[in-house]
């Protein structure tokens, strides 16, 4: 049961959690546990993606159980630095995502933002509120500089982005990359209700890009009139263009 595949350096566990499969599962690890102490739960491969991670990944809910309840380590980290249950956190597995949020064992330090972008992507609220009512750093960073609000504006994702800015996340960050705030991005992608949200509590109209543009002159480059309009009828808008 402690064999490796030499092509993708997979035990027979990884295998079963890859397919999801729980009643193998269940018979490896109780092989696992009669025939030494230490049992290998956590195995893991080249890339140290261990049984959970695959079950996780493919979005296999009782997999993930069994793995679990048989002491599977949530905090391991692959080498590209995800967990299990960051590598939960996609749009097309909201039920996964719900499990490990309700799972207080996969809620791990430092995947934040990661957790946060995906509720910003569908923009899923009651997961966002319940991230948040554990505490999650709502101002956290990525490594381009970039925070929950820069993604709630990427994904147009307008109810993320009220239940964000209620909880203090700073609406006046700037990427690392382009120096855009929050509103650049919502200014260049067209979200009048996030503009709008975003200036309500207090967003900087007059911040200037790496480019040295306003999100007024974002969003006339765009040609989002929308946008456009809505700056306008802000009084925030720049002299140097019309739309």
């Amino acid at each position: 049961v402690h064999a490796i595949d030499d092509k993708n350096w997979f035990s027979a566990l990884h295998y079963a959690a890859l397919v999801g499969n729980e009643e193998t599962i269940g018979m490896l690890i109780n092989e696992q546990n009669r025939m030494i102490s230490n049992k290998p739960i956590d195995i893991s491969n080249v890339s140290k993606l261990t049984p959970l991670h695959l079950a996780s990944r493919q979005g296999h809910v009782n997999a993930c159980t069994k793995l679990l309840m048989a002491g599977a380590c949530p905090a391991a980290k692959s080498t590209d630095g995800n967990t299990a249950a960051s590598l939960s956190f996609s749009p097309k597995r909201p039920e996964l995502i719900q499990f490990f949020l309700h799972t207080t064992a996969f809620f791990v330090p430092g995947q934040d933002l990661q957790m946060i972008k995906a509720c910003c992507m569908t923009d899923n609220v009651e997961n966002l509120k319940f991230l948040i009512s554990l505490n999650v750093n709502v101002n956290a960073v990525d490594q381009h500089g970039m925070n929950g609000l820069h993604f709630a504006a990427m994904y147009n994702a307008s109810l993320c982005t009220t239940i964000l800015l209620e909880a203090n996340c700073s609406p006046n960050v700037s990427d690392s990359t382009t120096l855009s705030t929050p509103l650049h991005f919502a200014a260049k992608h067209g979200c009048v209700g996030i503009i709008q949200e975003l200036l309500h509590y207090g967003a900087d109209p007059h911040d200037l890009d790496k480019e040295g543009s306003t999100p007024f002159l974002n969003a006339v480059a765009e040609g989002h009139c929308g946008a456009v309009l809505e700056l306008l009828r802000q009084n925030v808008y720049s002299t140097q263009s019309s739309c």
